[in-house]
């Protein structure tokens, strides 16, 4: 369009300097554009098609947010997660989404990943691993972040029920009182004596020491 643009000027005698060609000056400056185009914004790059059927094929959802954590981008794992549509989620602030999200950006610099749990849409609490990572240009200029958020609901729940059993299973065996060892017993009167060497009868020290209860009759013999 510049070339084109500076031979209408110069065909409408409209340039102010009648005497100067601006063709070549238009094809320079078109040619600075074009070369701009191609070696920093790289046109003409092979483009990975592939991977936005990737994206939105995933099981885990994607967000992508700019710098002015404003959501750019989401898939729809992301969108089916939160029960957020896309036509509305575009443009929202990432709080809209994720409530806790300073919080999240600052954690993400000392782990990999995030453990929290957020209300949908549908009033369930979902715990979910989130993960940031940063975008940035060829430049290294800041660019926003790219979330993935992984629902582990259901896993969480299996290791609360599995730390359920545990600690049931940890109190019971605490309650469990059992006999072992060398046990001193009278010949005559069966009286058994304890570890501080007095003698006592044997349904007592057998009722002490386990669950058990004595129910007394007298046997045939």
């Amino acid at each position: 369009l510049i070339p084109w643009g500076s031979n209408m000027i110069s065909l409408a005698h409209l340039n102010p300097l009648p005497n100067l060609d601006s063709t070549p000056l238009a094809f320079t400056l078109s040619g600075i554009i074009f070369s701009l185009s191609l070696f920093r914004y790289r046109f003409m790059d092979l483009i990975p098609i592939a991977r936005h059927s990737l994206i939105e094929h995933m099981k885990d959802g994607v967000l992508v947010v700019d710098t002015r954590e404003r959501v750019m981008d989401v898939n729809p794992a992301a969108q089916k997660l939160m029960g957020q549509e896309l036509t509305t989620s575009l443009g929202q602030s990432i709080t809209r989404w994720l409530p806790n999200w300073p919080e999240i950006l600052a954690s993400s610099g000392q782990q990999d990943k995030i453990e929290q749990k957020v209300q949908v849409a549908d009033d369930l609490i979902r715990c979910l691993d989130i993960q940031v990572i940063r975008l940035s240009n060829r430049q290294g200029q800041a660019r926003g972040n790219l979330i993935i958020l992984r629902d582990i609901t259901n896993h969480k729940q299996l290791e609360e029920e599995r730390e359920d059993l545990v600690n049931t299973l940890k109190e019971a065996l605490a309650q469990v009182k059992t006999l072992r060892g060398l046990l001193p017993i009278c010949a005559h009167c069966k009286k058994v004596r304890d570890d501080q060497g007095y003698w006592q009868q044997i349904e007592v020290y057998v009722h002490q020491h386990t669950e058990a209860d004595f129910s007394h009759g007298i046997c045939p013999d």
